[in-house]
């Protein structure tokens, strides 16, 4: 598969370069801090072997400082790189996997098994591209030194004293995504630091420019891959993402922009059936003028609709919902009203895949998660 990450390819545009030489820089970072720390304990055991040998014991101590100032340098690095986490994004990792099962399948001879253990919303943080693009080099990676099949797991880990090998990481969080690449999934406590592995074919990889960018992208995000060795020599890799709790709307409004521009004293319905996110919608959109009116799924907002002919200005329709889902829901709202308002939002398909409905009238899309202020910005560009 010919590289993603082409810095001469003049369809990215700069800020995709600056993230794909952002991710490379970090995961050349993190390798060589691996490498520093293995030559300080390979010196350490130096020592005594050069003990009353002069020029030997100069040369050492000559290797110990400039190790000492090559690990300052790689330290600025991880600052900069811990700076880096505010460009990332909030993911649903449901949606990437699906996508990399696609292309992968696409591309190459590989097939690809996805098992998503009832997963629907994964949120993580990171970018999505690259994200893509280093799940895929993953999955070549055991492919081609398999059968041609993979299989992907998906599933939320406990990381605790139990995890002995893994302590040799610099993973921040306790809870995370466990995205396993192999036959089968394992305990956590039985997985080692990828760069610890004793598959010296995989660590090489690493160490080479796509590899550099794989394992970049997702120290950046402040995940890591990790490694099972079998008796066989056969390896499965697996790749930890922090987990992020977050509802599907987040944010109060900002209190510097001038919310007169987003006030409004019409009626918004809201059909959702995430309870979490009732209060957060009804307490702002309240505070911005409006009258709210709830519905839990798509046949309650219809009746409702229905039952209040030119009463209900526009409508945020989820699109994943049970009983009626938004698109079911939506043909059902044009067929009382041809001229109906719809905001159209989801947590678990992309824009492109409500094209049909947008080009059917609907007035614009909300990926969840997304922020209030956006949403207050929308209903003022629907409705004005």
């Amino acid at each position: 598969m010919k590289s993603k990450y082409d810095f001469t390819d003049t369809s990215l545009t700069h800020e995709e370069r600056f993230a794909y030489l952002t991710s490379e820089v970090n995961g050349r970072a993190h390798i060589l801090d691996h490498l520093i720390k293995n030559l300080s304990g390979y010196l350490d055991q130096l020592e005594a072997e050069v003990d009353g040998n002069p020029a030997a014991e100069n040369y050492l101590d000559q290797c110990i400082k400039e190790l000492g100032k090559s690990a300052t340098v790689i330290s600025e690095v991880a600052k900069l790189q811990k700076m880096d986490q505010q460009e990332n994004q909030l993911m649903n990792l449901v949606d990437i996997l699906k996508d990399v099962k696609d292309r992968a399948e696409t591309i190459s001879e590989v097939e690809l098994t996805l098992n998503l253990n009832g997963h629907e919303e994964c949120l993580t943080s990171g970018n999505r591209d690259q994200f893509t693009a280093a799940f895929i080099f993953l999955v070549n990676y055991l492919s081609l030194k398999g059968e041609g099949n993979v299989s992907i797991s998906l599933e939320v880990k406990e990381l605790d004293s139990s995890c002995v090998s893994l302590s040799k990481t610099e993973l921040p969080h306790k809870k995370y995504w466990f995205i396993s690449l192999g036959e089968e999934s394992y305990s956590l406590d039985e997985y080692k630091p990828a760069l610890h592995s004793k598959n010296s074919s995989f660590k090489n990889k690493l160490f080479h420019r796509d590899g550099t960018l794989c394992y970049g992208t997702f120290r950046r995000s402040l995940g890591d891959i990790v490694a099972y060795d079998h008796d066989s020599g056969a390896l499965s890799l697996g790749v930890m993402l922090p987990v992020i709790e977050s509802g599907a709307v987040t944010g109060a409004l900002d209190e510097i922009l001038e919310e007169d521009a987003w006030r409004g004293d019409e009626t918004v319905l809201v059909v959702d059936d995430e309870d979490m996110i009732w209060e957060i919608l009804i307490e702002n959109l309240q505070e911005l003028g409006y009258t709210v009116i709830l519905a839990e799924h798509g046949e309650d907002a219809v009746q409702i609709f229905q039952e209040n002919p030119g009463f209900i200005d526009v409508v945020i329709l989820d699109m994943v919902m049970p009983k009626m889902n938004g698109r079911e829901a939506f043909g059902e709202l044009k067929k009382i009203d041809e001229n109906v308002k719809v905001l159209l939002s989801s947590g678990y398909m992309a824009e492109g895949e409500a094209g049909d409905l947008l080009e059917n009238g609907a007035k614009g899309f909300l990926r969840k998660p997304y922020k209030m202020i956006d949403l207050a910005k929308m209903i003022r560009k629907i409705l004005d």
